[in-house]
């Protein structure tokens, strides 16, 4: 059950007991969340504390009622108010006029359940909802407003999660009136000891931003997104990534399956901070999709010929990639900017890029750099067909997809070698490439066609 869901279910209880005494730790449980949990993300995904939003929905049954000639006693007791005199005075705080002149109101007052499936969810395949019933299409998640700290590190979870929660507290953004939402992916997720990840937390509007150095303020454009939720064995990591593959391989059958197609814009993880179950881990995870895919239209793109340093490796063992890694670091310390060296991997298969031997290289070592005992080649010019795209987890669907494109389109392939190139550290995510897949073409390919269309 995702967050959205949790949230409902809490709604569903609410409106069962609107008439009766309902209990805020009770709605919090439905919800599978500790009641301070439950107040913060209540208030992120409805737009109400959940006392304004009770006391709402009971004026809108109580408008009903008064339709139907119910006195102002009856409905002071059946809401739960202290006396008439209060019910009246609250009445007309929200309603604009007093319970006895509302039948006479030219605008009648309506506040009704909010449902956030309806709202956020479609469903266009019911054989197919039933056949993955754990997956549901957010339809968009808007624009959104946060505070970014990002890590490089041996566990960047952990580490990231430390200072920005510190921060967070600090600015009481955790509080529940503020409803913020915790997310995360991998940026840039490396086969190495060292990997980054990036964490957000959404900002209420009237936040005003201070930090200008290690916590950046940042606009996340809104997308489409496949939802699956996971639950694992709270600081088990070999449990978290076992559910998150077979997540993973549930969403790529499922994208096959349907009428969406893989997206580029970022995969996500959503955190539920103040869960009820304290032996165990929840995360939404969001999948970039969009609705019958064209993909990002892939352009001819001339590689020149360049002098990088090649490291050899079997995809069975990470040395390789830690040591490439190590040194793009050291290399890009040395230079001063890490957007001189370029990381890429080399790959004699098409679509099954991290099951078969590969070439990793990484490029421009500066004139400093301690060359001993490292392989050094010229990699030849090339034309290829490049695929930009945004989302930092790499996987076999998004790789399927930009080779179906590959192998489908009317233009002259070659049996030269697929390149993933990893676009290394930026400080301004919201204009850097993370990934760029090139795709081998003959020499002599001018035009493409995709999709009927001539690029």
């Amino acid at each position: 059950m995702n967050l959205y869901e949790r949230i409902q279910h809490a709604i569903d209880y609410i409106e069962s007991k609107l008439d009766d005494n309902i209990q805020i730790s009770e709605a919090a449980k439905q919800a599978y969340m500790s009641r301070a949990g439950f107040y913060r993300l209540f208030n992120a995904f409805t737009g109400y504390d959940i006392k304004e939003y009770i006391r709402r929905r009971r004026f809108e049954c109580a408008c009903s009622d008064i339709e139907n000639d119910v006195t102002a006693v009856e409905i002071a007791l059946r809401y739960g108010f202290k006396s008439q005199e209060a019910f009246i005075k609250s009445f007309k705080s929200v309603v604009g006029t007093t319970p006895g002149n509302y039948s006479k109101a030219t605008h009648k007052y309506k506040f009704e359940k909010v449902n956030l499936m309806e709202t956020y969810f479609e469903m266009k395949d019911k054989n197919l909802k039933d056949k993955y019933p754990e997956i549901n299409v957010l339809s968009n998640l808007p624009d959104m407003r946060v505070a970014s700290y990002w890590v490089l590190s041996e566990n960047p979870e952990e580490d990231g999660k430390k200072v920005i929660m510190e921060w967070a507290k600090t600015n009481k953004l955790l509080d529940p009136e503020k409803g913020s939402r915790v997310f995360g992916f991998d940026y840039p997720s490396y086969f190495a000891k060292k990997r980054g990840y990036e964490w957000w937390i959404t900002l209420p509007a009237n936040f005003q931003f201070k930090e200008k150095n290690v916590i950046k303020e940042k606009i996340v454009p809104q997308g489409m997104y496949a939802l699956i939720s996971i639950e694992y064995k709270k600081d088990d990591f070999g449990d978290f990534i076992g559910k998150l593959f077979g997540a993973k391989g549930k969403f790529a059958k499922w994208c096959r399956e349907s009428d969406y197609g893989f997206a580029f814009h970022h995969y996500l993880e959503e955190f539920v901070l103040d869960d009820e179950n304290n032996n165990m881990e929840r995360k939404n995870l969001y999948f970039p999709i969009c609705l019958n895919p064209q993909v990002k239209v892939p352009f001819i793109f001339e590689m020149p010929e360049f002098t990088a340093v090649v490291i050899s490796v079997d995809n069975q063992q990470s040395d390789g990639y830690d040591k490439v890694w190590d040194l793009y670091y050291k290399w890009s310390e040395i230079s001063g900017s890490y957007e001189k060296h370029k990381v890429l991997q080399m790959q004699d298969s098409l679509n099954q890029s991290w099951e078969v031997p590969a070439e990793l290289i990484i490029t421009n070592p500066p004139n400093e750099a301690d060359l001993d005992g490292l392989v050094i080649k010229k990699i030849p010019s090339g034309r290829y067909l490049k695929f930009t795209t945004e989302f930092t987890s790499l996987n076999s669907e998004l790789e399927e997809n930009c080779y179906n494109i590959y192998a489908q389109s009317d233009y002259e392939k070659t049996d030269g070698k697929l390149i993933i190139e990893y676009m290394g550290i930026s400080n301004d995510w919201n204009k850097k490439t993370l990934t760029c897949l090139y795709y081998p073409l003959t020499q002599n390919c001018d035009t493409i066609s995709i999709g009927g269309h001539t690029h």
